[in-house]
Parts: structure tokens; C-alpha cells; sequence
């Protein structure tokens, strides 16, 4: 791929913790390394579309939160 040599640094490394973090399931931690992401870097529209979807599906349903 195109991007296999780049370094993934700052704010791509925390949005790449963010996707593994969601993939195991932890979606607390997933979100706060996704906000890092944007804080570090506001113009990062594929970290900004995730957050938006997760916020949208939270208010439809909880069903991605473990009680």
C-alpha cells in the first residue's frame, strides 16, 4: 500500500490506538485516543466521521455499552 513506509506519528498514531482500543471492545478508551487524535490535528475528517458515528449510535442505542 501507499502509506506502509510512512511513520504513523502523533495525531495517526493515536487515531490507529483508537481503531485497536475499538476493536478490543473498549470504546472508552478507543474515544479518548480518537479525541487526542482531532485535538492534535482538527482537520482530521476520518477521526471526526468515527466520533460522529459513535455519538449518533450512543443516542440511538446503548447496546455498545457493557453495564
Amino acid at each position: 500500500g501507499r502509506g506502509e513506509r510512512e511513520m504513523c506519528l502523533g495525531s495517526c498514531a493515536y487515531a490507529r490506538r483508537g481503531s485497536i482500543y475499538y476493536k478490543l471492545g473498549d470504546v472508552q478508551r478507543a474515544t479518548i485516543n480518537w479525541n487526542l487524535a482531532l485535538r492534535m490535528d482538527p482537520e482530521y475528517d476520518d477521526v471526526r466521521n468515527v466520533l460522529k458515528a459513535l455519538h449518533e449510535n450512543r443516542l440511538k442505542s446503548t447496546s455498545m455499552i457493557e453495564d
